[in-house]
């Protein structure tokens, strides 16, 4: 045995461990919104309209992307489609009654208003990506219940979504950090 192999001789629960990256990912998104909270200024020139920036919504390219992936040669562009925009519609449906049930005071993290089988399902079908994209929306409406920030923090130079670094960075001109 080289001394760059591992013996592991635990059994790891692979729905544990994601439970503890989500617990990790909410705490990272909530230090940010609560940033975002105080310091406004950080999305200030943000006027509402662009849906990729809603917390918890679910981008419909993800889901065309999954089904394209899997896709036989016999499937058409319009069937992948449809396919991924009705599974779209059953994803988004389930986070936003999880958004009308969800209590902000209470700490149920990782928070699962779902079937654990049925994300799992879609994983095995589907795939990784998507199976963590609909893991981070319902992570993000819980965060945002809590916060009462309904827009994902954002890096407007890049136009994408902002991580904390990156928030603390474009804090700097206004609050000397060092």
């Amino acid at each position: 045995m080289s001394d760059k192999e591992v013996i592991c001789t635990d059994e790891v629960d692979p729905l544990n461990f994601e439970n503890q990256l989500d617990l990790k990912e909410e705490e990272l998104l909530s230090a940010s919104c609560r940033l975002v909270k105080i310091f406004p200024h950080v999305i200030s020139n943000y006027d509402g309209n662009d849906p990729k920036r809603i917390m918890g919504k679910l981008d419909m390219e993800m889901f065309v992307e999954a089904y394209r992936d899997k896709a036989t040669e016999y499937d058409t562009q319009d069937m992948i489609r449809e396919r991924a925009s009705e599974t779209h519609e059953l994803w988004s449906n389930i986070v936003r009654a999880a958004n009308l049930q969800l209590d902000p005071n209470a700490d149920n993290a990782p928070f699962r208003p779902y079937r654990v089988e049925s994300l799992e399902i879609l994983k095995e079908e589907l795939g990784l990506t998507l199976y963590r994209h609909i893991r981070k929306a319902f992570r993000e409406v819980r965060v945002a219940a809590k916060y009462r920030v309904h827009f994902r923090p954002w890096n407007t130079r890049e136009d994408k979504e902002a991580n904390f670094d990156s928030l603390l960075t474009s804090l700097t001109p206004t609050w000397p950090l060092g």
